[in-house]
């Protein structure tokens, strides 16, 4: 947290870029894991929908670990 307060970035700022990213990923993610879905040639349709479960899961100890740390909340 020192680093980004050095350079500027305060912690709404730092939340914020967060969970854009973090939305965006997780919009592209369900959009391929739909249109694997679609293809029968490749079964990797459940793998996907399984690494966006656990991508989802790992943001949200992200925010938890970040509210411990005082940028969110």
């Amino acid at each position: 947290m020192f680093l980004f307060k050095v350079i500027g970035i305060n912690g709404v700022l730092f939340r914020n870029l967060f969970f854009i990213c973090t939305a965006g990923l997780a919009i592209d993610m369900t959009v391929m894991a739909w249109k694997a879905r679609k293809i029968p040639e490749k079964r990797g349709g459940a793998y996907i929908w399984f690494g966006t479960l656990i991508f989802l899961c790992v943001a949200l100890i992200a925010i938890y670990i970040m509210s411990k740390m005082g940028v969110y909340g």
